[in-house]
């Protein structure tokens, strides 16, 4: 029985060890994603102050889901969104959010379209059908 037990922790310490080696090389590129990704959210935060254009919605509008948040791992590239039906205020959303982007700092990219930028951060508007998206984005108009 000893025996076994005794092969039993040289396997677990083997795989303790195989574990730790694995994560050498990994846990530090981790670490830089979590840094660099913070950072991106940081700029879409601060550029989202004091107006968060992203949660904010003319009156009868519904959220559609949750928040999503994603970053681009290769280049760090941010992103959050959020979908919303618009019911019945459908013709109050572009003008709504136009006029927020415009007043709080955003300068309109195009002179057609919904997309405005701030602080090196894109906010966008996109009607799909039956309902909107609207996100902020460490991307700017163009790449969108």
């Amino acid at each position: 029985m000893k025996t076994v037990r005794t092969w039993g922790l040289a396997l677990i310490f083997m795989l303790v060890i195989a574990a730790v080696v694995v994560a050498i090389p990994v846990v530090p590129r981790m670490v830089e994603d979590w840094r660099r990704c913070g950072e991106a959210y940081d700029r879409i935060e601060a550029a989202l102050t004091p107006v968060d254009l992203v949660e904010s919605r003319p009156p009868g509008v519904v959220a559609h889901g949750e928040l999503v948040s994603s970053c681009d791992t290769d280049d760090y590239f941010a992103s959050i969104e959020q979908s919303y039906r618009p019911g019945s205020s459908r013709e109050q959303v572009e003008p709504h959010y136009r006029e927020a982007a415009l007043r709080h700092g955003w300068r309109r990219v195009a002179d057609e379209g919904s997309c405005f930028e701030k602080d090196g951060v894109a906010f966008s508007l996109l009607m799909a059908g039956d309902e909107y998206v609207v996100g902020a984005s460490t991307v700017s108009c163009d790449g969108l």
